[in-house]
């Protein structure tokens, strides 16, 4: 919980810091509330999913979806 644990924090901060210096895109999962996409991308993170962001749902209806808005 990095949100309270400033251990925690520090190392979610540094595998951002690896990947960017490895010139990775880094991607955090399972990003359930706000608070933790706000630090994440104060950290620098460059991309999150998770319950947050959307539900997982059937590839075709993501398809679907994709093709109604094209």
């Amino acid at each position: 919980d990095m949100r309270n644990d400033q251990r925690s924090a520090r190392v979610v901060r540094s595998i951002i810091d690896l990947g960017h210096h490895l010139d990775v895109a880094v991607v955090a999962e399972g990003v359930e509330d706000a608070e933790t996409l706000q630090i994440l991308r104060a950290l620098g993170c460059d991309r999150a999913q998770g319950y947050h962001i959307g539900h997982a749902e059937p590839a075709a209806d993501v398809v679907d979806r994709l093709r109604a808005t094209a």
